[in-house]
């Protein structure tokens, strides 16, 4: 997955690729650095070396368990009929089936992301008390805040144009439940 990790830290990644060639691993051909809670399949791969990602068989790498620290609930998924048994990026896939489902009902949606506005997250709420929570793809929150809603579009203290270039997640909770995932790329 990474050929030389001198300034990184690697955290909650999987490699399962043959792996060939001079100074190589697992998950890390040189590496320097933090590696946490990331995994490569030892029997894919052809490597066993460890210090860089933590080796797993096939088996252990379908396996829920195995990924310590990863945030299955918010941000991962794993099921044997998808990606080959492999975790996969859940979000993504629960961003698609809810936007699907708006569209097939042919209904304004009471609840919804409305976008970005002068680097500011706009959420379109129903009247009452929300809580937004912004996160990075490793499962590390990076922003909560407490919605005080009106009806319509309501402007949220979360800044995007502070934030680093990649994917977050925005989770929006109402009484401790989610009402809202949604999947923000920042360029």
């Amino acid at each position: 997955m990474v050929g030389w990790d001198d300034y990184g830290t690697i955290e909650n990644c999987y490699a399962i690729g043959n792996v060939i060639g001079m100074d190589v691993g697992g998950l890390v051909g040189n590496n320097y650095n933090e590696i946490t809670s990331s995994y490569y399949d030892s029997e894919t791969s052809g490597q066993s070396d460890e210090g860089k990602g933590e080796p797993k068989t096939t088996a252990e790498m379908k396996q829920q368990n195995t990924y310590t620290g990863w945030d299955f609930a918010n941000i991962w998924a794993i099921d044997a009929a998808k990606n080959n048994g492999y975790p996969y990026l859940g979000v993504i896939e629960k961003q698609k089936t809810a936007i699907g489902k708006k569209s097939a009902k042919k209904t304004v949606a009471s609840i919804g992301f409305a976008g970005i506005k002068n680097g500011q997250i706009n959420l379109n709420l129903k009247s009452g008390t929300y809580t937004a929570q912004l996160y990075n793809l490793q499962g590390r929150l990076i922003k909560s805040i407490d919605i005080t809603a009106t009806n319509g579009i309501n402007a949220t203290s979360i800044k995007t144009n502070n934030l680093s270039k990649g994917i977050f997640i925005l989770n929006v909770k109402q009484a401790g439940v989610s009402v809202l995932k949604q999947k923000i790329t920042v360029k």
